[in-house]
């Protein structure tokens, strides 16, 4: 399994030279692709792999999230044990970008198209996929399958996932004058508020110190929702009124994901929801018909010590061998 070890190198720094350089040589060595790189920014390009004429795309971010907690391992050394293989990012999801490979590199693709893009996992406006739907390069495109950890089920749909930000100003003066307009205080009014209509408040800080009334405050929440991102909005506005000492911004709009019906070319099997967001909502909001599969699971994608079974990469693979093998 030596390309998925070259695979692990580091993708989560805003840096992709080495993951793309090693991607367009197996591609270069091991397929006819004609492969372009789609500068998204500075050292940042997507991977595009074209096959004759396409209406078949497969899209896999190769981006992860930095290492968290105490690995028992070196998080990009690959680690084979117990029928798993360890690393950062083999189950979100580069054992997807793996097994995609290996099955281009085992058959003749034809009227097919990879993508794998940038920027997936930090929440970008300017992400990879979102570049390549804009582009030329999105013509002809009728099917994708976008590569997330399903446990190798079919997805169909996921709720949209909207993050905002608050802030709140308040008026700095001694902690003896406990009336005095404390940013904090009224961030946490409305943060209950908040909280009951289901938003995730995920980070909050203001203040200076113990005995000075909190002059500003600042708050980041979310939401995961099949409603449009307005009524969120809207939620949030009934909730601050209009004091103008409190205002808000959208962060993040990633909109809900719903396929067309229970149909997808070569796919007859029943489909699930996912509990997380997908750039699958991206490509079906320009219409192109979308599913979202992959080998790995959400319970160990972000985690310590993250793996992939083995026998999931290889029904994955074998999937997209057979996938790809019926594009004609």
């Amino acid at each position: 399994m030596k390309e998925l070890q070259n695979l692990l190198v580091n993708s989560y720094s805003g840096d992709y030279t080495k993951i793309v350089k090693y991607i367009k040589i197996f591609l270069t060595e091991n397929s006819s692709a004609k492969i372009i790189l789609q500068k998204v920014d500075n050292k940042k390009h997507n991977v595009i792999a074209i096959f004759g004429q396409p209406k078949f795309l497969i899209n896999c971010h190769m981006d992860t999230v930095p290492a968290s907690g105490d690995w028992k391992t070196d998080p990009h050394k690959l680690v084979i044990k117990d029928k798993k293989a360890y690393g950062l990012g083999t189950s979100d999801t580069k054992g997807n970008l793996y097994a995609v490979l290996k099955a281009v590199q085992k058959t003749k693709p034809n009227n097919l198209m990879l993508l794998f893009s940038t920027d997936e996992e930090c929440g970008s406006h300017i992400s990879g996929v979102r570049h390549f739907i804009k582009s030329d390069y999105i013509k002809g495109i009728t099917n994708a399958i976008v590569c997330e950890p399903t446990e190798c089920k079919f997805v169909n749909r996921h709720k949209g996932y909207y993050s905002f930000v608050i802030d709140v100003i308040g008026k700095p003066s001694h902690s003896s004058l406990t009336k005095q307009p404390n940013a904090i205080v009224k961030s946490a009014e409305i943060i209950t508020q908040l909280f009951r209509k289901e938003f995730n408040i995920g980070k909050i800080f203001g203040g200076t110190q113990g005995n000075v009334t909190a002059a500003n405050c600042q708050f980041h929440i979310s939401c995961r929702t099949y409603l449009s991102v307005e009524k969120k909005e809207a939620e949030i506005k009934s909730i601050i009124k209009n004091n103008k000492s409190v205002t808000f911004r959208t962060k993040f709009v990633g909109i809900p994901f719903i396929s067309n019906g229970r149909k997808f070319p070569f796919v007859n099997k029943e489909f699930y929801e996912a509990p997380y967001w997908t750039e699958a909502a991206l490509f079906k909001e320009v219409g192109i018909n979308s599913i979202v599969y992959g080998a790995g699971s959400v319970r160990q994608a972000h985690s310590q010590n993250e793996f992939v079974k083995l026998r999931e990469l290889k029904k994955c693979e074998e999937f997209f061998i057979n996938y790809i093998e019926k594009i004609k």
